[in-house]
């Protein structure tokens, strides 16, 4: 199976900003919008009171580092928080 990959959203919002789509316009698709449909008032935006999860882009449009509640997860594209059944590279 090679759709619906782990890695499938940040493909594609890496490629709407090459083909020249304004960050502004290809990122609420993949935040604001499923936040307010999922009924999740504190997720998908920046604005005082709401969560603070963070994902920085490089400059290819692919995240780089992670930050959920509070805490990296992710640093320089290497993970820093693993999973429970996830052992180190």
């Amino acid at each position: 199976m090679d759709f619906a990959t782990s890695g499938a959203l940040a493909d594609l919002l890496a490629d709407l900003l090459a083909r020249g789509v304004p960050l502004e316009d290809a990122l609420p698709p993949f935040t604001a919008t499923p936040a307010t449909y999922l009924r999740l008032p504190d997720k998908g935006r920046v604005e005082e009171g709401a969560d603070a999860d963070l994902v920085v882009l490089g400059d290819d449009g692919r995240p780089t580092d992670v930050m959920a509640r509070g805490r990296w997860h992710v640093r320089d594209g290497r993970p820093v928080v693993r999973g429970t059944f996830e052992t180190p590279d």
